[in-house]
């Protein structure tokens, strides 16, 4: 993915921490006040690229409301 692609996936996981704040500051605070820490970035050789993933381990242990929308940000693979 892009740059710029990144760019969108960790502007919508900003709204995300907005839309679930709530759930950040109280049963959440294990994420570290921020749901894209269940994200990992890494780079391809292109340094214009990188891909992401999810950290299953932790997606796994959300909400079910929040996987749903986190799975129409990025794709989860089971």
């Amino acid at each position: 993915m892009s740059h710029e692609e990144s760019s969108i996936i960790r502007e919508s996981f900003k709204r995300l921490d907005g839309k679930y704040r709530t759930y950040l500051e109280r049963e959440g605070r294990w994420l570290g006040g921020s749901l894209i820490n269940i994200l990992f970035f890494s780079s391809i050789t292109d340094k214009e690229k990188e891909e992401v993933h999810v950290k299953m381990e932790i997606y796994n242990m959300l909400p079910q409301d929040i996987k749903s929308d986190v799975s129409q940000i990025v794709p989860v693979s089971f």
